[in-house]
C-alpha cells in the first residue's frame, strides 16, 4: 500500500449508526477492552441510551476513521433542532452528551490527531450545523486541550462553561490504613451512626452482581426513591422514564460482564438505601446512590458508604470515582476531584457566527 493509499484510508467517513455497527461492532468490542475504555465508552452504554430516549437510528450519524493495522476512531454524532435568540438552531454533539461519565475520544489514535480528523470533517463535508456541544471534559485533561488547540488551529469560534467538579479516590493502600488517616471524629461518627442504625431494627447490608438480580435491584431502587429526597428534587431514576430504562438496560448488561456491583441496605427487611457502582478495568465508579428520607435520622445513607467503600478496598481498585458534583458526603472521603466543563463550538457559517456574536454582547449586558 502507497503513503498516499494508507493517508486516504485513514480520512474520517460519515454513516449510518446501522451501517458503523455492522462493520465495526466486533472491533468496537474488542477495542474498549485493549484501551481500557471507562463503562460509557461502551457500544452498551450507546446502546442504553439509544434504548432509555427511544432514539430513532435514524437520526444518528457517526464519523468515523480506520486502518488495515486495526486502529479505530470513531464518534456517534446527533443532531436535533431548538431555536435561540429567535433564531432556528441546528445542534449537534456526541450521542453521549445524553448521559455520561465524562467526554472521552473514541481512538486508538492520541487525541491531537483524532480532534483534529473530527474537526477536519466538520468544517469540511459535515456542514449542516450551527453549534456542536461538548459536554463533561476534564478541563485538566488532555482531552480538553487537544480539543481547544485543535479548535484554535481551524479558527472555530467557541466558548468553555465551568460544569462538575467530581470527588474520586486514588487506592494507595488498604483499608485499616486508609481510615486510620482520617480523623478520629470522622471514625467514631461512623461507628456511632452504624450502631444506632443497628439498634433500631434487623440490619442486612446485601450485595448483588448478576442478571438474575436485576429485577430485585429495580424494585428495591423503586421504593427507596419514592421516599428520596431525590424525588422532590426531580433527579431520582424514577422522577425519570428515559433514566429507569437506562438503567435497567445498562445494569443488566454490565452484570453479564461481570462488572455491576448494587449494595442494599435493609432495615428489618425493608429496603432503606442503595449504591449502583460499576467495576471496569480496575475502576469503580459510583453510578446512583440515595437512601430513604423516612429513616435519614439513622444515617442509612453513611452506614450503606462505609460499607460500600471497604469493599472497594477489598476489590483491590486503583481507583473510586464518585462521579457527578462535590457534594459533602463525598467530599468527606476525599477532597480531590475533576473539574469538568462543556465546550460550546459555534460553526463558520452565518447563523454559527451570529450565535457567537450574540453570546459574547448577552454577557456584557446581562
Amino acid at each position: 500500500m502507497s503513503h498516499d493509499e494508507k493517508n486516504k484510508e485513514s480520512l474520517p467517513t460519515i454513516s449510518s449508526w446501522e451501517a458503523f455497527n455492522q462493520t465495526y461492532s466486533r472491533a468496537w468490542n474488542r477495542l474498549q477492552e485493549v484501551e481500557k475504555w471507562p463503562p460509557d465508552s461502551t457500544r452498551l452504554w450507546a446502546e442504553a441510551l439509544i434504548h432509555a430516549h427511544d432514539l430513532d437510528v435514524s437520526s444518528l450519524s457517526t464519523l468515523s476513521w480506520s486502518e488495515n493495522c486495526g486502529s479505530l476512531g470513531f464518534i456517534p454524532i446527533y443532531k436535533e433542532r431548538l431555536t435561540k435568540y429567535g433564531i432556528p438552531i441546528r445542534k449537534i454533539g456526541p450521542l453521549f452528551n445524553a448521559f455520561c461519565i465524562r467526554h472521552n475520544l473514541l481512538s486508538t489514535e492520541s487525541t491531537g490527531p483524532s480532534v483534529n480528523k473530527i474537526l477536519d470533517v466538520l468544517c469540511g463535508e459535515l456542514k449542516s450545523w450551527d453549534i456542536l456541544l461538548i459536554d463533561k471534559v476534564h478541563q485538566s485533561g488532555e482531552v480538553f486541550s487537544a480539543w481547544v488547540h485543535g479548535l484554535q488551529s481551524h479558527g472555530l469560534n467557541y466558548e468553555v462553561k465551568l460544569g462538575e467538579r467530581s470527588p474520586y479516590l486514588k487506592i494507595e493502600c488498604g483499608w485499616d490504613d486508609y481510615l486510620s488517616g482520617k480523623s478520629r471524629n470522622f471514625r467514631y461518627n461512623l461507628k456511632r451512626k452504624r450502631k444506632k442504625l443497628e439498634s433500631a431494627g434487623k440490619l442486612e447490608i446485601a450485595e448483588y452482581t448478576c442478571e438474575s438480580h436485576i429485577r430485585t435491584i429495580m424494585q428495591a431502587i423503586d421504593q427507596i426513591e419514592q421516599g428520596s429526597w431525590k424525588k422532590h428534587a426531580g433527579t431520582a431514576i424514577i422522577s425519570r422514564p428515559w433514566e429507569r430504562r437506562f438503567y435497567e438496560y445498562l445494569l443488566s448488561g454490565m452484570a453479564k460482564q461481570g462488572q455491576l456491583h448494587c449494595t442494599i441496605l435493609f432495615l428489618d427487611r425493608q429496603p432503606i438505601a442503595y449504591d449502583v457502582s460499576l467495576i471496569r478495568h480496575g475502576v469503580g465508579y459510583c453510578l446512583k446512590t440515595s437512601f430513604h428520607g423516612d429513616f435519614s435520622a439513622l444515617s442509612p445513607g453513611l452506614v450503606l458508604r462505609e460499607h460500600v467503600m471497604k469493599k472497594v478496598f477489598d476489590l483491590g481498585l486503583n481507583e473510586y470515582d464518585f462521579l457527578g458534583n462535590d457534594e459533602r458526603y463525598k467530599l468527606e472521603w476525599s477532597s480531590t476531584v475533576r473539574q469538568h466543563v462543556s465546550i460550546l463550538i459555534y460553526n463558520h457559517n452565518m447563523r454559527g457566527r451570529l450565535l457567537s456574536v450574540q453570546s459574547r454582547v448577552g454577557k456584557y449586558i446581562s
